[in-house]
């Protein structure tokens, strides 16, 4: 018995098709047919009952499901820490500024946690200059915050949703108000991220269509600096919402609420189409997408 049969038996099990586990699979329906008639001539007994369009589990199938389901448990696993062991090598990780110093030092210590033999070369850098490397080939993938990405040569292996905040210190004045004017926001001192971020290429596009215009009397890359220094009220700022929400719910900030005003940044994991995707990598994204999972369960629990 095949590791793929099986697992064909198992989804037509479960979706009482063989057009449906056919579509599923990506097989033509004549393969699932064939596959589940293989099974059961090895077996010597029928697996499914056949009426009309509709597919049932014998007695029998009902038995190899659960010895089905048994082998495919023991075959991942088996998958899982066979790969553990022998991940090694080197992964090349284009990461964006802001992520680096707030969101990705965690995620270091869980993947060295379970593979120590690879090793991670981060190289930081804004968005164009990073996308540039990705199709030079000078990176395995690029960890970005901004807008959308959509070229055709790039496959997203995660894409999710961050909003972004004007944000001040819970000692400001307008820490007590709400909906404050972006007119007013904008008269006040900001401390914002170095030119070429792409969330602050965002809100300068956002702000250009209204003739308005953000400038600050400080720039800096790191953005624990720029979150100590609005906390200690030395100006307002505009960051990701992973960067604050912390210390919004400790109180030492102010998320403001600026009525038509509400950009979207998406943290996106993207590599090239054409990019042979290594151990190093699926290991990297499949953690990247557990924590995201394990965050967003948390959040829904709260």
């Amino acid at each position: 018995m095949e590791i793929r049969t099986l697992n064909t038996f198992l989804l037509v099990t479960k979706l009482g098709s063989f057009s449906q586990t056919a579509k599923q699979l990506g097989y033509s329906q004549s393969t699932v047919t064939m596959q589940i008639q293989q099974l059961e001539n090895e077996l010597g007994i029928p697996l499914f009952d056949r009426i009309g369009k509709t597919v049932a589990l014998t007695p029998a199938g009902e038995k190899l499901a659960g010895y089905a389901r048994t082998i495919l448990q023991i075959s991942e696993q088996a998958k899982n820490d066979l790969q553990n062991t022998q991940v090694r090598g080197t992964l090349r990780m284009g990461l964006a500024e802001s992520l680096c110093s707030i969101f990705f030092p965690q995620v270091l210590k869980v993947y060295h946690e379970r593979y120590p033999q690879v090793e991670i070369v981060l190289i930081r850098g804004g968005h164009q200059e990073m996308l540039t490397k990705l199709n030079h080939n000078e990176i395995d993938m690029f960890y970005t915050l901004g807008e959308p990405l959509f070229q055709k040569e790039l496959v997203k292996e995660m894409n999710v949703a961050e909003e972004t905040y004007f944000i001040c210190s819970s000692r400001h004045p307008f820490a007590g108000k709400e909906n404050i004017t972006l007119e007013d926001v904008l008269k006040e001192e900001f401390i914002l991220t170095e030119k070429g971020m792409s969330y602050r290429d965002q809100l300068e596009q956002f702000l250009a269509r209204r003739d308005l215009e953000l400038t600050g009397y400080l720039e800096l890359g790191d953005i624990i600096m720029i979150r100590q220094l609005v906390e200690n009220d030395m100006g307002l700022s505009f960051l990701p919402g992973y960067a604050v929400n912390d210390s919004i719910g400790k109180g030492t900030m102010k998320k403001l609420e600026v009525p038509g005003c509400h950009i979207i940044a998406w943290r996106q994991l993207v590599r090239r189409k054409d990019k042979f995707v290594t151990p190093q990598m699926k290991t990297m994204i499949h953690l990247l997408t557990e924590l995201e999972e394990n965050a967003h369960k948390e959040k829904e629990n709260e």
